[in-house]
């Protein structure tokens, strides 16, 4: 079922990915997403399900009218549900629009870089905060002042979304083989903008997969 929900969120998020740019509004890249979902006939948009432009990337809100100028970041953070038994998915991604300060591209990069990290490092036996200290003490070595109480989670079978276990620097217990997580590295920043880069991931018995892998980090 999941392998099912994420490839259908996952396509209709490249779909996204095709048309995001310098113009597109918020409600147009979610109608897109969420006209997508509709017509495979799969599942359904979470009700959650954000898209945003600019500064409103800092901030959880219903998609508006506002469109994405030169030098924006374009953030998506979004799912799908199963119309039983509450499955659901998590995944994000930030685009960087045109032209944007050189500061706001190095910070893209290290987090993209840290969620990569963490997904190469997760595999059965890895204790959970040790995945955590992977990902948030390579963005701290660029970012010193970066702060952040968990680089992802387990997904719920609802009426949430996120569940323990949290991917933090308290949850000592270990990855294991058949566990359901997304790899998240966030940063939002109020009145300028924000990031997250979340994959769906399931452990294996040797690593893991990627359950999201379609859509592009960078355009």
């Amino acid at each position: 079922m999941f392998r099912l929900l994420c490839t259908t969120a996952d396509n209709a998020f490249f779909e996204v990915s095709k048309m995001a740019g310098i113009g597109v509004s918020e409600k147009e890249m979610s109608q897109t997403f969420r006209s997508h979902v509709i017509a495979s006939g799969v599942c359904q948009p979470s009700s959650w399900s954000m898209f945003a432009v600019g500064p409103n990337c800092a901030k959880l809100a219903l998609p508006s009218e506002r469109r994405a100028v030169d030098g924006d970041t374009v953030k998506f953070d979004a799912g799908v549900n199963a119309e039983f038994d509450f499955y659901t998915t998590d995944t994000s991604r930030t685009w960087v629009i045109g032209n944007a300060p050189p500061e706001i591209l190095r910070l893209k990069d290290r987090l993209y870089e840290a969620q990569r990290l963490m997904i190469e490092s997760a595999k059965p036996g890895l204790a959970i905060n040790e995945l955590y200290q992977i990902g948030y003490e390579y963005i701290r070595k660029e970012f010193p002042c970066y702060r952040r109480g968990h680089l992802g989670h387990s997904i719920s079978m609802g009426p949430a979304t996120a569940e323990a276990p949290f991917i933090n620097a308290h949850e000592s217990r270990p990855l294991e083989a058949g566990m359901i997580l997304t790899i998240e590295a966030p940063c939002y920043i109020d009145e300028v903008g924000g990031f997250n880069i979340e994959d769906m991931i399931v452990i294996t018995e040797s690593g893991c997969e990627v359950l999201t892998p379609k859509t592009p980090h960078y355009l």
